[in-house]
């Protein structure tokens, strides 16, 4: 069946009060195309009592081989698009959707979501345009979760109700949504590439998810993160996000929970570039990181864990910490934590900025070109090996301990450091006896 429709056509949904409603509803039915025209939603004329969030303009219920091409949805009470199966996944006659195409779409000013996918196999969305999702419009107020696409199969007590794996988002154009972009919240080997966005991409708990190639140009300066990936409390695995280009938001990266790779990706102008709280199982490796913004942080992890977590061969220049650890593995738990910061080069043009190191255990920083200080201060079991520190254009020496730090190992580095400066400095109340210094080189300038 296809139903085409010239510009000429506007479907409007008629003025009500129900809590969910249908304009064009695709109820387990196969090989169906509509193609053109206009979908109008009611949520400027909608008697709201209640949720009111159910109202869409296209449903596709346990449907296959379905193609949605060149139309516009607007202004629907709930969704301008929902895609869902039919039963549950744990039952024998569940019914995803499958196979189903949307292109060359606009999606406007959908009251909860712009496209929301809750069951579905093998669905690509391309080329298409997602303005202002969850927006409040003078009528009526934008209801959660007010994103432009959100991927969140449903599940219940640890039970999947629904099930989402193969979905593919690339080519698209999406600006003014009122939480983000595109989310992935749980669902299985999602794709989302080469969109160019305004505000965000993120996943939460969700498996073999990546994120690439795609160009972030925050509408808000220092708003929001550009990628969010993974949750506090995630167990996803298989993540990545890479070769993305972010710039201008508060954080371009932020990154959570386990088994992530994060690469190749140029992040400017953000308040942080990639910031972490608890993180386990992950490389952050071979990224761009650069900021002339005010007290802007380069990597940024504190008040959680880093376990097995590799930082390598990244670039990092900016106008605040170039590094900061703070808070890191302190909970019993947690004693064999680890994480290591290998070969980076980081780089920082204000005297009275430098890399912090507090309150962390375990950590390895080695063989790093790093053109600032380092303060360090109540640490336990930190090792500085074979790096080359150049503390000469910061105020502080150019190896900084403080109080309380226990087990630290200065090895075979290149330390410099301004004539009539000593190249590292132990605080009055620092014990020397717990910095061991050893065949490092010492270069005054």
């Amino acid at each position: 069946f296809t139903l085409r429709m010239n510009d000429n056509t506007h479907l409007r949904v008629y003025p009500n009060g129900f809590d969910r409603y249908i304009l064009i509803g695709l109820n387990n039915v196969t090989h169906v195309d509509v193609i053109g025209g206009h979908l109008h939603g009611d949520r400027n004329e909608h008697t709201y009592g209640g949720i009111n969030e159910h109202g869409y303009l296209i449903e596709a219920n346990g449907s296959t081989w379905v193609q949605i091409v060149g139309v516009t949805l607007q202004d629907a009470s709930g969704d301008g698009m929902n895609i869902q199966g039919i039963n549950f996944a744990f039952e024998s006659d569940y019914n995803p959707s499958e196979h189903i195409l949307i292109t060359l779409c606009t999606f406007n000013r959908n009251r909860r979501n712009n496209l929301s996918i809750t069951g579905g196999l093998n669905l690509v969305v391309q080329n298409s345009t997602f303005l202002n999702a969850g927006i409040d419009t003078e009528n009526s107020t934008g209801t959660n979760p007010k994103y432009a696409i959100d991927v969140e199969p449903g599940i219940y007590n640890g039970t999947d109700l629904e099930i989402v794996d193969g979905v593919v988002i690339r080519n698209n154009v999406e600006e003014g949504s009122k939480r983000g972009g595109f989310l992935v919240v749980r669902g299985s080997n999602v794709e989302l590439k080469t969109n160019t966005m305004g505000t965000s991409i993120s996943y939460t708990y969700a498996n073999n998810t990546s994120i690439h190639h795609n160009t972030f140009n925050s509408a808000v300066d220092g708003d929001g993160n550009a990628i969010t990936g993974g949750a506090q409390s995630s167990t996803g695995t298989g993540n990545s996000i890479y070769n993305n280009s972010i710039y201008g938001y508060n954080s371009g990266i932020s990154l959570n929970g386990e088994g992530n790779d994060v690469y190749n990706n140029d992040i400017n102008e953000c308040i942080v570039g990639i910031e972490s709280h608890k993180l386990k199982d992950s490389q952050i490796h071979d990224n761009t990181i650069q900021s002339s913004a005010s007290l802007s942080r380069g990597i940024y992890a504190l008040n959680g864990y880093l376990d097995n977590v590799l930082y390598k061969l990244n670039n990092v220049h900016t106008d605040g910490f170039v590094f900061e650890f703070s808070n890191l593995n302190q909970e019993v738990n947690q004693t064999n934590y680890q994480f290591s910061v290998e070969e980076n080069i980081f780089r920082n043009d204000q005297s009275s900025r430098y890399g912090r190191v507090i309150h962390v255990n375990n950590a390895t920083l080695e063989n790093n070109e790093i053109y600032t200080s380092i303060w360090t201060q109540a640490c336990n079991n930190i090792s500085y090996l074979n790096n080359t520190i150049d503390g000469t254009s910061c105020y502080l020496q150019t190896l900084y301990f403080r109080e309380g730090n226990q087990n630290i190992d200065v090895g075979n580095n290149t330390l410099i450091a301004n004539v009539g400066t000593e190249a590292t400095f132990n605080k009055p109340d620092q014990d020397p006896n717990e910095i061991n210094e050893y065949g490092n080189t010492f270069l005054y300038q």
